[in-house]
């Protein structure tokens, strides 16, 4: 595994109030993704605090342990290559691969701690990191015939949304503009 062979990566983190439904649809739907080879869940955790202040917290992930070894190589090679040029990057290739070896990933028991705090009772946090497997060829082909990328991001519906009443803004105020441009012509009369 290399850089070129690794799709972008994505975290999502969502919350979760107290009439939440777990019914299972939020897996099924990672499990479907996952079977078509579209994601790659590289680890997944879900804090729960219960009505009485108990925790439950659960992780996952599909990678093997071979796997998040080579992944986390990766990931710590070009994390260091940022931070110091090659030796950089030899380094953080060694502590990648070290900590996924030790499976030193994921979140710790104080990381759990810290989370659940800020949790009211009733509610849950799950947090999701995966790469975006499907992209990874995408990426190759765009890279090899010299295609840099250049801005990168997501508009959800909601953004959307905000788009629109931001332009609609705008074309009222125009209107309020235009308007105000008659009224002053006409005073001149």
């Amino acid at each position: 595994m290399d850089f070129e062979h690794i799709g972008p990566v994505q975290m999502l983190v969502v919350g979760f109030g107290p009439d939440a439904e777990y019914r299972g649809a939020i897996l099924d739907e990672l499990d479907d993704l996952t079977e078509r080879g579209l994601i790659r869940v590289i680890d997944m955790q879900f804090v729960m605090k219960g009505e009485d202040g108990d925790l439950l917290a659960l992780e996952s992930s599909d990678l093997t342990v071979d796997e998040a070894i080579e992944f986390g190589a990766v990931i710590g090679s070009l994390i260091g290559l940022g931070q110091g040029g090659e030796e950089g990057a030899e380094a953080g290739a060694e502590a990648g691969a070290l900590a996924a070896a030790d499976r030193a990933f994921g979140m710790t028991a104080a990381d759990i701690a810290a989370i659940a705090a800020d949790l009211e009772p009733g509610t849950a946090v799950g947090m999701l990191l995966f790469e975006h497997v499907w992209a990874a060829k995408f990426k190759y082909a765009m890279r090899s015939t010299g295609g840099v990328p250049i801005a990168q991001g997501f508009l959800t519906p909601e953004a959307l949304f905000m788009v629109g009443r931001e332009v609609q803004a705008i074309v009222e105020a125009e209107a309020v503009i235009e308007i105000a441009d008659a009224v002053k012509g006409a005073a001149m009369l």
